[in-house]
This record gives C-alpha cells, sequence and structure tokens, in this order.
C-alpha cells in the first residue's frame, strides 16, 4: 500500500511540474521571451541528469568503485566558468542578447 501512495505522489509531482509548463504559455510575449531560454535549460539539463544517474549504477557494477570518484572529478570540472574569466577568453556573450 505504501508504495501505491509513493506512485501516486509522484504521479501528482509531475503532473503540477508540467501544469507550470501549461500555464507558461498564458504570459505575455515579452515576459516569455525573458524566461524561456532558462525554462529550455532547466528542461535539457533534467533530462542529462535523468540520463546521466539512470546510467551511474550500471557504470559502478560494471567498473567498480572507481567510477565515482571520475565522476566527480568530471562534474568538478565541468562547471561553468565565473563570469569575469569568460571576458578574458573574448566572450562577449551577455545575457541581455538572448
Amino acid at each position: 500500500m505504501d508504495a501505491f501512495f509513493n506512485a501516486l505522489a509522484s504521479v501528482i509531482l509531475v503532473s503540477l511540474a508540467s501544469f507550470v509548463g501549461a500555464v507558461s504559455l498564458a504570459f505575455k510575449r515579452k515576459h516569455l521571451d525573458k524566461i524561456l531560454f532558462y525554462m529550455i535549460s532547466f528542461a535539457a539539463g533534467s533530462m542529462v541528469a535523468a540520463a546521466f544517474l539512470d546510467l551511474l549504477p550500471e557504470a559502478v557494477t560494471f567498473a567498480g568503485a572507481s567510477v565515482m570518484s571520475w565522476t566527480i572529478v568530471g562534474i568538478a570540472t565541468s562547471t561553468p566558468w565565473p563570469r569575469s574569466t569568460w571576458s578574458a577568453t573574448g566572450c562577449t556573450t551577455s545575457s541581455t542578447e538572448w
């Protein structure tokens, strides 16, 4: 019975998340243009995280626990650079250009 309520709670949570996406279509075009980049970024990140977290247990089973240390190193080295270093690399993109 506990599994039923966990499944029901999960379905309700996912449905609410979908509802938030549908409600965002009611925003005015100007406001939607401001948040669209962040919504797409969140969706892409969620999909990558779901795929990654789904494959991680199999990688640990196949290659051993050392996979976890390489995973932490990979996450630590793939974090975005601070904005102050962007100008040093020649990147001039600002959030207002999106």
